[in-house]
């Protein structure tokens, strides 16, 4: 054992040994425990039917009623709350009391939480707020509708590869947006993960996250993390890079792939495995796990961190190469259901200073092995590699089309021109205000017009066009505007959608619908997001109503059949600032005064689809005939 590890082990045990002896009554000793409670690291997750009973459920803290206990773990509970100022319904984590009036720890979570807050990545659970009441202090997260990863692999087992590896991939998205902003998470686990009903995963607890700069707060007393998912270094005192969390991930990897963690044990021998024991090998657990993963668990959990993959990308690439032809399609659909987002043109544009500026998006797929050398300790995090092209891998064993993180918390839908014209006219804004000696500069030449053809938007008589003028085919799509099969669709078929529209081969007329069915306990509530809808298109600004649009149908923001509540107007008007929207549109939608418009238009657009004998929603209608959309080929032969 290093010495390092050595000389803490020692502490702790030493600490345990001193301690006052259990009286009789008090069962077996827990030396173990004690000892890695001296190191800072975390308690085992409380199972929640143990915990119920000690809850502050139905209670206020400051403006946020505290609706139910979600989880608990050894830094704090997590509840459901309603905050009744901004009108949403969030997860709100409040630390415990030891936790808060530690001032360490009280500073190092402000600065983490700051920093974390800054994170647009689509599969990294925002921070809305974060702060102090009362002397406890919280952060305040978007509330997401999905399970903990650990609690699917408890209940169900291992997950099938491809399913395993489509999960990885997106959390080693989070993880490389995170590492790109100098911010290491350093809790990469299974509990830590939660997945929609969609496959669709996300990484939490950022909160706790440790910006790579800020080391000095990181001590042995205050450690983050779970034993069982940590890298060698981390017990010792060598520098910790972002290469402890791609050590993790592969851990996490290996336990979706067998259904167990690499080392099991009490805490103490996990750590000693994590330092000695030779990199168990998954197709050894299960014999029906590809050879293939060996390779890719070995180096990702090398013991030596410069020895393992460069980013989590090359993991992720390297686990979907391990597997087979057919499995390679699987993980693909699964990523495409999820609907990733399209690559930003400078992913290093978010990054601050003393980041190296990322290339242009690849459009390859980068080798699994990894090229470049290892950066120097202490030196620029790498930029993430490994985001796919979104064509040009026909064959089953190439290369999936997974695309990159999208920019500043947007839901990139159509459009690429506009979001790049918009991006232009914001930091030209902001060089204004913080150059302000340059604004009597000569103006810039006015953009000039849009070509003829461009994808644009149009408002109908119920409901909005979307495409170009020499789109070769254009359908029609009927759809509540709130609805779980609604849902379903979007998810399912939207990115090829997006495609077609952005490569002018299709346009698209969607019909807003007042149109439930009888399960649905609400036609108000449709109503109401039928007319914050229009609110938005009023703007004529089509990437702001395709990214409310869609918005509309996230699993995190979409309430379910017969769920206990409807959106409000303003949750709608959240919605549309968060994709964007101005305060016109904020006022409109919190008025109500298209109410009677959205119930006239809907109207019609139910006439619409009656008159192509159809009773149900969604329906996608070619001009000709109903489409199934369920046939991965309808829009290839629609469009050519």
């Amino acid at each position: 054992m290093c010495p390092a590890v050595a000389e803490t082990l020692a502490l702790c045990l030493h600490a345990t040994a001193s301690a006052d002896p259990a009286p009789p009554s008090a069962g077996p000793a827990r030396a173990p425990r004690i000892g890695l409670r001296c190191m800072g690291l975390a308690d085992e997750e409380s199972p929640m039917d143990d915990t119920t009973a000690d809850t502050r459920a139905g209670s206020q803290f400051g403006p946020y009623l505290l609706r139910r206990l979600v989880g608990r773990g050894g830094m704090g509970d997590v509840y459901e709350a309603e905050d009744t100022v901004r009108e949403r319904v969030v997860a709100l984590k409040l630390m415990s009391p030891t936790l808060s009036n530690d001032p360490v720890f009280r500073s190092r979570m402000q600065r983490e939480a700051r920093t974390a807050g800054r994170l647009h990545e689509p599969h990294v659970v925002p921070i809305h707020d974060f702060g102090e009441i009362d002397g406890q202090l919280y952060v305040d997260m978007r509330l997401v509708d999905g399970k903990d990863l650990a609690g699917m692999l408890k209940r169900y087992g291992p997950l099938s590869p491809p399913r395993a590896v489509a999960i990885v991939r997106q959390i080693g998205s989070a993880l490389d947006a995170a590492h790109a902003a100098g911010i290491l998470h350093r809790d990469v686990k299974p509990e830590n993960i939660l997945v929609s009903a969609d496959d669709f995963a996300y990484l939490v607890d950022f909160g706790i996250a440790s910006a790579t700069s800020d080391e000095k707060l990181t001590q042995i007393g205050t450690t983050v993390g779970t034993a069982k998912y940590m890298a060698p270094e981390r017990f010792g005192d060598s520098q910790v890079t972002h290469r402890a969390d791609i050590y993790a991930l592969a851990c996490v990897l290996y336990e979706c792939l067998t259904g167990s963690p690499p080392y099991t044990g009490d805490q103490l021998s996990v750590i000693g495995a994590h330092v000695h024991q030779p990199i168990p090998r998954p197709s050894a657990a299960r014999p029906s796990i590809p050879a293939g993963f060996d390779e890719v668990i070995a180096r990702g959990m090398a013991k030596n961190p410069d020895d393992r993959y460069l980013t989590c990308g090359d993991l992720s690439s390297a686990a979907y190469a391990a597997l087979a032809a057919p499995d390679q399609d699987r993980a693909t659909d699964i990523l495409a259901r999820t609907q990733m987002a399209t690559p930003p043109s400078a992913f290093a544009a978010q990054a601050p200073g003393g980041i190296a500026p990322a290339p242009p998006a690849a459009t390859a797929w980068p080798t699994p092995a990894g090229a470049g050398q290892p950066f120097a300790p202490g030196g620029p995090v790498p930029q993430p590699t490994g985001w796919g092209g979104a064509g040009g891998w026909s064959n089953a064993g190439g290369p999936p089309p997974w695309a990159p993180p999208p920019q500043a918390g947007r839901r990139p839908w159509l459009w690429v021109g506009v979001a790049a014209t918009v991006a232009v006219a914001l930091v030209g804004a902001l060089l204004a205000v913080v150059r302000p000696w340059e604004s009597e500069s000569p103006p810039e030449p006015p953009s000039p017009p849009p070509p003829p053809d461009a994808v644009a938007l149009r408002v109908l008589d119920d409901g909005v066009y979307v495409g170009s003028s020499a789109a070769r085919a254009t359908i029609d799509i009927f759809n509540e505007p709130i609805c779980p099969p609604c849902g379903t669709f979007i998810r399912s078929n939207g990115a090829d959608i997006d495609a077609a529209v952005n490569n002018k081969k299709l346009a698209v007329r969607y019909h807003l619908l007042n149109f439930l069915d009888d399960r649905s306990h609400s036609r108000t509530y449709s109503t109401r997001a039928v007319a914050a809808t229009y609110c938005v298109a009023a703007q004529n600004d089509a990437k702001l109503y395709s990214d409310f649009y869609s918005g509309l149908f996230a699993s995190n923001f979409q309430p379910q059949e017969g769920g206990a509540e409807d959106r409000t107007d303003g949750e709608f008007a959240q919605l549309a600032k968060t994709v964007g929207a101005g305060a016109a549109v904020i006022t409109c939608i919190k008025s109500g005064d298209d109410l009677g418009t959205a119930k006239t238009k809907a109207a019609n657009g139910y006439s619409t689809l009656s008159g192509v004998n159809a009773n149900s929603t969604p329906f996608v209608w070619d001009g000709v005939t109903s489409v199934n959309y369920q046939d991965p080929a309808w829009l290839t032969r629609l469009t050519g």
